[in-house]
């Protein structure tokens, strides 16, 4: 990777899933990784009526060709559920239709009827309003409280700073909630349980009997211990809690503007001090680079190929690049890490995706169906060739620097 002088500086750092098992189960409050977790999202197509119950679902496909979810997908929800209606009222004003309060679907849908050579526009934002009301309506529902109990106990202290004592109180009242789903109330026990240093074989038992959840559930839970994750006390001891490789909460990276999105995932921190990263926790398997630093100072610059456009149209990238291969997957908010470090840059801020990438859903599914060893569950991040039984690595993202 990279040419001429740059070549030998270019990095791979490869991390197992287990390196950070508590970023992808928490609930994310952007719009992108809110509506893949909380709605019916398949293939990226999304299941869309603008009347309700009145009409067959449309289906929208959400990818780069939609202006909207690209310039909002990495938003807090909270920023959407405003952007959206300001953004009709801009296009009201610009096409004369007088839309100053009419934000809602049903003025949407009169608004369509009556000037139907604006459908186009007004459809598209007629799906994101539906889609953030979705979102908003499952917020509000149940995942606000489960998002407050999730943070506390990954950050180890409250919103107002804190220091949290971790007590099975904490989440009883959750886990006998009607409106959570079981897949929620596994992701909240595991993210307890990590807290804990893990717990005895009975206290999980009992918590997984309390939370009335199917057989299955314990499965998932001590399938974690595939990836190296503490579930299970030995002999009652308590373990070390999960902190893998470095301290990532820094004191910049602890000042959040919402409440329940306090929490930073490793990506991000590794992303952003990928110069600084330590050599024992991060060992070379190879000669280490010529450079005594790999950035010498200089911010990350995506290098995405972009594939849509001619080659003769896509400035050749020549620097040396940090490539990041996760085994195991990349969940949404590691997604939307890559893209705003990238972005910090200010010029392509632009990445790619090779693998797909997984919601909480996925992920627990995945876990259900594990047995051993680790590297059977792998897809679609590990590929085995039948015809010479090689490994193929499909590389999660890589970004210039």
């Amino acid at each position: 990777m990279g040419q001429e002088a740059y070549k030998d500086r270019s990095q791979l750092l490869i991390l197992d899933r287990g390196f950070d098992p508590v970023s992808p189960l928490l609930h994310e409050l952007t719009y992108q990784a809110m509506a893949y977790d909380l709605l019916s999202i398949k293939n990226d197509v999304y299941g869309f009526s603008s009347k309700g119950k009145e009409e067959p679902l449309k289906d929208v496909l959400l990818d780069e060709n939609d202006e909207i979810w690209k310039d909002l997908r990495h938003c807090h929800i909270a920023e959407v559920s405003s952007e959206v209606p300001k953004r009709i009222r801009e296009f009201g004003e610009k096409t004369k239709m007088g839309t100053a309060d009419k934000t809602s679907m049903r003025d949407l849908s009169q608004m369509i009827k009556k000037m139907p050579q604006y459908q186009k526009e007004l459809s598209k934002y007629s799906v994101h309003l539906r889609l953030a009301e979705d979102c908003m309506k499952e917020f509000n529902a149940y995942v606000n409280r489960v998002c407050k109990a999730e943070q506390d106990l990954a950050m180890g202290t409250t919103a107002e700073g804190e220091k949290i004592k971790v007590d099975v109180k904490m989440i009883q009242p959750l886990l006998q909630d009607p409106l959570l789903k079981d897949f929620d109330k596994i992701r909240l026990i595991i993210i307890y349980v990590l807290q804990n240093g893990g717990m005895s074989e009975e206290n999980l038992n009992r918590l997984v009997q309390y939370a009335q959840l199917p057989a299955d559930g314990i499965k998932i839970i001590r399938n974690l211990e595939i990836l190296g994750v503490p579930i299970i006390q030995e002999g009652g001891k308590v373990q070390s809690q999960h902190q893998p490789y470095f301290q990532h909460l820094t004191e910049d990276r602890l000042q959040s503007k919402y409440q329940l999105s306090r929490w930073t995932n490793y990506i991000r921190a590794i992303m952003e001090e990928n110069e600084k990263l330590s050599t024992k926790l991060f060992p070379y398997l190879s000669d280490a680079p010529r450079a005594a630093t790999l950035t010498g100072g200089a911010a990350p610059v995506s290098a995405r190929y972009q594939w849509h456009k001619k080659r003769d149209q896509v400035a050749t990238q020549t620097g040396p690049r940090f490539i990041i291969f996760v085994m195991g997957g990349i969940s949404l908010s590691e997604m939307r890490s890559a893209y705003e470090v990238t972005q910090v840059a200010k010029k392509l801020g632009d990445y790619h995706w090779i693998n797909t990438h997984f919601d909480p859903r996925n992920l627990l599914a995945r876990l259900a169906g594990v047995e051993a060893p680790w590297w059977s569950w792998r897809q679609p991040c590990l590929k085995k060739s039948k015809e010479n039984n090689q490994v193929h690595f499909l590389v999660c993202f890589f970004f210039e620097i």
